[in-house]
């Protein structure tokens, strides 16, 4: 059966038709394409090239440890895992005393059960890794390398590589409240879904920290808004509370509140925006259950003036669309970008 429009009927329809395919496929302006851009990095696997090691021959193994990965083993020894004597000759079997230790044996199996394989997390950085080439396309890549410690590192940044301790993404499902007596805010966050974020935090922080400049609110408040910002730009399909490091609720409470949020960090008898208080100005952005920041509502999230941060990061490179992300990170005048961002919740 063939319809036949009335012509009247005609455009009305069109412009509907128009009007839903353009909302339809809105796109996230930082989902760019990727495709063609290659990474080269490797993934390496010393926790199970560390369980491979033949307890029986210790010494041959610890040596051959050793060459595999010679920066990364002595730091793993002596850091990590704070073994005492890595240049004596005990040292191999100080070692393996730790490896039939009946709590790391323990631990390794519960990681290795959890992360039989770390295909997903590989493709995961690899695609995040893209993406930062994209942005910064002449800067390096470090390679990955995968631990278990004894519960003390998640992501650390080594020499030219990312080393990222599995025991600590082992989610709700481990007890580490009760081994290590944390909060649950914290556990929250101790989830395999949070290795890629961490991964590119922890790039972030080691690249640009130079760029962290100022002592007021809005100097911090602003860098740590930028960091979310190149978030978004290198995970564009991660959701905000993994980004954020908050939870569903505790995103939406902050775009429920956007306006309450500013009116307290611009009222005037407050001062908070151009405070150098720094033991005020530390109560933003601690970590916590619940914000511990002064005269704010009882229910407010930690951290939630970084949301703010990134919104008014968002409107400076709307305002600003032939910037990079390059020129972001490098722009470490708070108030012109405060300014240009013509933010108004």
């Amino acid at each position: 059966m063939i319809t036949v429009l009335n012509k009247t009927n005609a455009l009305p329809i069109l412009a509907i038709l128009l009007l839903l395919t353009s909302i339809g496929c809105k796109n996230n302006p930082h989902n760019v394409d990727v495709t063609n851009i290659d990474v080269n990095i490797s993934f390496s696997h010393f926790e199970r090239d560390l369980l491979s090691l033949d307890t029986s021959s210790i010494v041959d193994d610890f040596t051959q440890l050793e060459k595999k990965y010679p920066e990364f083993f002595p730091a793993y020894y002596t850091e990590i895992i704070n073994l005492e004597g890595y240049d004596s000759s005990n040292a191999p079997q100080i070692l393996k005393n730790f490896l039939v230790f009946k709590p790391t044996v323990e631990l390794n199996k519960i990681v290795q059960e959890q992360f039989a394989s770390t295909s997903k997390y590989d493709n995961e950085i690899t695609e995040a890794f893209k993406y930062y080439k994209y942005h910064f396309p002449y800067d390096s890549l470090p390679d990955i390398i995968y631990f278990t410690g004894i519960l003390r590192y998640g992501t650390i940044y080594f020499g030219d590589k990312i080393a990222i301790g599995l025991d600590m993404y082992l989610g709700k499902a481990y007890p580490y409240d009760n081994i290590l007596d944390l909060s649950s805010f914290l556990v929250e966050k101790m989830a395999p879904e949070y290795i890629t974020r961490n991964v590119m935090m922890v790039l972030a922080t080691s690249r640009f920290e130079g760029f962290d400049r100022g002592k007021r609110f809005i100097d911090k408040m602003i860098y740590e808004g930028k960091l979310a910002y190149y978030l978004d730009a290198t995970l564009p399909n991660a959701p905000d509370s993994i980004k954020l490091g908050m939870t569903g609720n505790d995103v939406a409470w902050c775009e429920e509140s956007e306006w309450q949020i500013w009116e307290h960090i611009v009222d005037p008898t407050l001062k908070v925006l151009y405070s150098t208080k720094q033991d005020v100005v530390s109560r933003y952005f601690e970590e916590g259950p619940f914000t511990n920041a002064p005269s704010v509502p009882s229910d407010a999230p930690a951290r939630f003036v970084i949301w703010t941060g990134r919104e008014i990061v968002k409107k400076y490179m709307e305002n600003n669309p032939d910037l990079s992300l390059i020129d972001l990170i490098q722009e470490t005048d708070s108030d012109k970008i405060l300014k240009e961002s013509k933010y108004k919740p």
